[in-house]
C-alpha cells in the first residue's frame, strides 16, 4: 500500500532531481550555444571575411593588370633603340672614314691661288710641313661639336633609359608578383572553404557535394539538434513527475475508498519514481555528448580557423602592400618617368637646343648629310675638278688656236660661247663643292681684232674679262670650308 509519506519522498527526490537536471540542462545549452556559434557564427564570420578580402585582392589584381600594360607600352617604346644607337655609331665611324679619306688626298700648293689675310698679308695655300689636304677645308671645330654633342647625348640618353628599364622592370615584377600572391591566396581560400558545411553569407553550402555525408561539422550540426530535443523531452517528463507528485499529495489520502480510485496512478507514479535515476542519468548522458560535441567543434575549428585566419591577416597585409605600391610607389615612378621622357626628347645641335623630334635620327641625319658632303667633295675633287682643271688649262686653250683659223666661218664666236655656258654649267653643278682657294681659271679667250698672223692677236681685253668671270665662279662656288 502507498503511502502518503512515500509519496512525499517521491517528491522531494524529483524536485532534487529536477533542479539538478535544470542544473545539467543549462550547461548543456551553453555547450549548444557555444557549439552553434563557433560552427555558425565564427567559423561563418572568418569565411565572410576571407571571402571578401580574396575578392578585394580580385579586384587589385585587375588594377595590377591595368598597370603593367600601361608601363609595358614605356617599355616598348625603348625597343629598337638599340637599333638606333648601332646606326649612329655606324654614321659616326663613316663619318670618321670620310675624313681620313679627305686627310688622305693631297692637294698640291700650285693649286691653291694666293688669298690676302686680314692683316692684308698673302696667304699662298702653303703649310708649314707641306702641301695641304682636303681636310683643311672642312669645318673640323663644327665637326667635333656635332659628334661631342651626339656621344654626350647618346652615353646621357643610355643611362637614363638603363635606369628607365630598371624602374619599368620593377614595377612590372612587383605587380607580377602581387598578382601571384593574390591568385595564390584565393586558391587557398577555394581549396580551405570546400566541403564546409556552414551556410554563411557567401553561400557557402554542401547539400549534394561529396563532402556533405562525411563533414564532421554536419555531423555535431545534426546530433545537437536531436541532443536538444531530447534534452527537452527528458526535462518535460522530470517536470511532468514532479508534478503528478505534487498532486498525488492533495489525494484523500484518510478516505481509503476515494484513493482506491488513484492507485493505479499511484503505482505508475511509483514506477516513475524508480525510473527517475535513470532519467537523471540519461539527462547527463545527454549533456556528456553534447560537451563531446562541443570539444569537437572546438577541436574542429582548431584546424579550420588558422587556415581562414592566415588569409585574412595574408590578404590584409598583401592589400596594405599594393596600397602603398599603386598610391606612392607607382605615381613617382610615373612622375620620373615622365622626367626622363622630356629629358630624352632635348638635344643640342648646330648649337641650337630642340626639344622635338627623334634626337637620335636627328644626329643620324646630320651626320649622314656631312658623310654625303664629304664624300661628293673628295669625288667631285678627283673626277671632276682634276679633269676641268686640265680642260682649261691645256685642252681648251690648244682647241681655241685650232679654232682661230675658222674664225671667219663664225665658229669661233659660237664657240666661245658655247664654252662660257658649258663653265657656267659646270660651276653651278660642282662649284659649292670647290673652295675658292682652288685655282680654276675662268677666263675665255677672246678676239677683238682679228689681223692675218695669229702671233699678233689683239687680246688687250681678255685680262678684264678673267676678272668677271671670276666673280661669277666665286658666287657659284661653296665657302672656302665646305661643311
Amino acid at each position: 500500500m502507498i503511502t502518503r509519506d512515500q509519496v512525499l519522498q517521491w517528491a522531494s527526490e524529483a524536485s532534487v532531481t529536477l533542479t539538478r537536471a535544470q542544473e545539467v540542462c543549462q550547461v548543456a545549452q551553453n555547450y549548444l550555444q557555444e557549439t552553434d556559434f563557433e560552427l555558425h557564427d565564427r567559423l561563418a564570420t572568418a569565411i565572410d571575411t576571407s571571402h571578401d578580402m580574396v575578392s578585394a585582392l580580385q579586384e587589385q589584381s585587375k588594377v595590377m593588370e591595368q598597370i603593367v600594360k600601361v608601363v609595358s607600352v614605356q617599355k616598348m617604346d625603348d625597343d629598337g633603340i638599340e637599333l638606333k644607337v648601332t646606326n649612329f655609331q655606324q654614321q659616326s665611324a663613316r663619318l670618321k672614314r670620310n675624313v681620313s679619306v679627305l686627310e688622305s688626298t693631297v692637294v698640291p700648293n700650285y693649286l691653291l691661288r694666293q688669298v690676302p689675310n686680314t692683316n692684308g698679308s698673302i696667304i699662298d695655300g702653303d703649310k708649314e710641313n707641306g702641301n695641304k689636304t682636303l681636310k683643311d677645308f672642312i669645318s673640323l671645330t663644327s665637326i667635333e661639336l656635332l659628334e661631342d654633342n651626339a656621344q654626350t647625348y647618346v652615353k646621357n640618353s643610355s643611362a637614363i633609359r638603363k635606369w628607365r628599364t630598371k624602374a619599368i622592370i620593377d614595377i612590372i615584377g612587383r605587380a607580377n608578383l602581387y598578382k601571384k600572391q593574390a591568385s595564390r591566396l584565393a586558391s587557398q581560400y577555394e581549396n580551405e572553404a570546400t566541403g564546409i558545411i556552414v551556410e554563411t553569407s557567401v553561400g557557402i553550402r554542401t547539400e549534394g557535394s561529396a563532402f556533405a555525408s562525411r563533414s564532421l561539422a554536419e555531423t555535431i550540426d545534426k546530433e545537437n539538434k536531436s541532443l536538444e530535443t531530447e534534452l527537452v523531452s527528458l526535462l518535460e517528463s522530470l517536470t511532468n513527475h514532479y508534478d503528478q507528485c505534487n498532486r498525488a499529495l492533495g489525494l484523500p489520502w484518510s478516505n481509503e475508498e476515494a484513493l482506491a480510485v488513484h492507485h493505479e496512478g499511484l503505482q505508475v507514479l511509483e514506477g516513475d519514481a524508480r525510473d527517475l535515476p535513470g532519467v537523471y542519468k540519461e539527462v547527463c548522458t545527454v549533456q556528456e555528448i553534447i560537451e563531446n560535441n562541443r570539444n569537437r567543434a572546438a577541436k574542429y575549428l582548431s584546424s579550420k580557423l588558422p587556415p581562414f585566419e592566415k588569409i585574412v591577416h595574408g590578404s590584409r597585409n598583401l592589400l596594405d602592400t599594393i596600397r602603398e605600391f599603386k598610391c606612392r610607389t607607382v605615381p613617382q615612378s610615373f612622375a620620373t618617368i615622365a622626367r626622363t621622357n622630356e629629358l630624352l626628347q632635348s638635344y643640342v645641335i648646330n648649337g641650337e637646343t630642340i626639344s622635338s623630334g627623334d634626337p637620335l635620327e636627328s644626329y643620324i641625319m646630320a651626320i649622314s648629310d656631312l658623310c654625303d658632303h664629304y664624300e661628293q667633295f673628295a669625288h667631285i675633287y678627283a673626277e671632276n675638278y682634276l679633269a676641268e682643271l686640265r680642260y682649261r688649262v691645256n685642252d681648251y686653250p690648244q682647241s681655241f688656236i685650232a679654232k682661230i683659223s675658222d674664225f671667219l666661218n663664225g665658229e669661233l664666236d659660237d664657240f666661245r660661247r658655247k664654252e662660257t655656258q658649258r663653265r657656267a654649267q659646270w660651276v653651278k653643278q660642282y662649284g659649292e663643292y670647290i673652295p675658292n682657294e682652288f685655282i680654276l681659271p675662268d677666263e675665255v679667250p677672246s678676239v677683238v681684232q682679228v689681223i692675218t698672223n695669229i702671233d699678233d692677236i689683239e687680246t688687250a681685253d681678255m685680262a678684264d674679262n678673267h676678272k668677271a668671270s671670276e666673280g661669277t665662279l666665286d658666287r657659284n662656288r661653296g665657302s672656302p670650308n665646305p661643311g
